[in-house]
């Protein structure tokens, strides 16, 4: 296959990427300033490789995102929501319970899946008990 045809293709699916999904414009911008036209050996798939791996540094940085500014966020939200003047309003009530459960969905589920998805460490198959207990509390999370 052509060198040159093979890029161009490459590049396509990654416009097609980033106009299905704003998440991934990082890693294209990443994948075009380290291939260039004139690299010798770029196949297929390494340029599918390397997409994955830029893509793995990016769900790495976007999860600590998320992860800080949803410790933030529920943090403040709990503490507005059990001040005195709030705490016997029904509707603060529910509005509290929303974010304990999103605090907790913040820190449980999502370091497990930064760990599943950028380090490919899967928490699920070292043992019965620690499988039964993650997927109880992923599904009562959610």
């Amino acid at each position: 296959m052509n060198k040159k045809l093979l890029i161009h293709r490459t590049i396509l699916l990654h416009k097609f990427i980033i106009q299905r999904n704003s998440f991934y414009f990082s890693s294209y911008l990443f994948f075009l300033s380290t291939h260039t036209m004139s690299s010798s050996n770029t196949s297929f798939s390494e340029a599918i490789a390397d997409l994955n791996r830029n893509m793995s540094l990016v769900v790495q940085i976007w999860t600590f995102v998320i992860f800080a500014f949803g410790i933030f966020g529920h943090s403040l939200n709990i503490y507005v929501l059990t001040r005195p003047k709030f705490r016997f309003n029904p509707c603060s009530r529910y509005l509290l319970a929303s974010s304990i459960s999103g605090y907790a969905v913040v820190c449980i589920i999502i370091p497990i899946r930064l760990l599943q998805i950028s380090y490919n460490i899967d928490v699920f198959v070292y043992s019965v008990p620690m499988c039964q207990i993650l997927t109880y509390a992923f599904y009562w999370l959610k």
